[in-house]
């Protein structure tokens, strides 16, 4: 039996891969504020996130490769893969990838090789691939996945960390700008759409924020965030494509970072297989 959901509830549009009109639009519209702003701190305010690169430090270790071929995906400042991580830089050639060239002589210096540009520019594979609060910005998520699958060997992990915005409760700040009725209405119309296509079909589906709030207010973090990243529609992605999927768990101290690192934030890792064909 195939249960029916809507494609679209208000500014919420599950966009399919090979994206929408609606979807092409909101890229073009990210791309011109990204390369013309100066308020956007993401950009030059490197955020904490050792806890979670001790996830991708762990997974690189317990590969026990000579030299690991590692992409970090929208890497802003970049990441330091290193000492501090129990790592030995020299067994990792690091690649450093973003849309943007704002940060591109911070990432020279600790990367291994950098790519400015979409990920289907890059011809190469790599062992793992991994990006911090970096899918929640993406407008069309299928393709986002797609390019990763191509570039992922066989044998190969896909980690990712975002914010889950399945989880009851949590509303995407790219939403906050609408009242409060309104967006109950859509939240709980989203919800019980992503519950119905889960008994039904189980087929994943990506919701995007095509009004998101960043064009309407002040930027403020996660104003961007134009994919509501529900974890349950990010593992069946994946389980159709043959991966396993497996749960990371960040190092925590207290309720508060229980709720913030556990609960609210998707930390997921997802394991090629090694009889994958390379995709073309």
């Amino acid at each position: 039996m195939t249960l029916l959901r809507p494609s679209k509830i208000g500014p919420l549009h599950l966009i399919p891969a090979g994206g929408s009109a609606e979807a092409k639009s909101l890229t073009e519209r990210l791309g011109k504020f990204y390369d013309t702003t100066r308020n956007y701190t993401a950009f030059n305010e490197p955020f904490d996130q050792h806890i979670w690169l001790r996830l991708v430090a762990d997974e690189i270790k317990f590969r026990n490769e000579r030299m690991i071929r590692v992409l970090e995906v929208g890497a802003g400042c970049g990441s330091v893969l290193g000492e501090s991580l129990g790592l030995d830089r020299s067994e990792i050639h690091y690649t450093a990838q973003d849309i943007t060239a704002t940060n591109v002589e911070q990432l020279r210096r600790k990367a291994d090789a950098v790519h400015i540009g979409p990920l289907k520019d890059l011809n190469r594979c790599f062992d793992l691939i991994f990006s911090l609060f970096v899918l929640e910005h993406v407008a069309v998520p299928g393709d986002f996945l797609i390019d990763i699958d191509h570039l992922l060997s066989p044998g190969g992990v896909h980690i990712v960390v975002c914010p889950r915005y399945d989880f009851p409760g949590y509303v995407c700040p790219s939403m906050r700008h609408h009242d409060g009725l309104r967006l109950l209405n859509w939240e709980m119309r989203r919800h019980a759409s992503n519950t119905l296509a889960w008994c039904g079909t189980g087929e994943p589906g990506f919701w995007v924020n095509t009004d998101p709030a960043l064009f309407h207010k002040t930027w403020h973090r996660d104003a961007d965030a134009v994919h509501i990243v529900s974890q349950a529609s990010l593992t069946r992605w994946h389980v159709k494509m043959g991966y396993r999927v497996r749960r990371l768990h960040p190092r925590i101290s207290g309720a508060v970072d229980f709720l913030i690192k556990r609960l609210a934030t998707t930390s997921l890792a997802f394991d090629k297989s090694p009889a994958a064909k390379i995709r073309q």
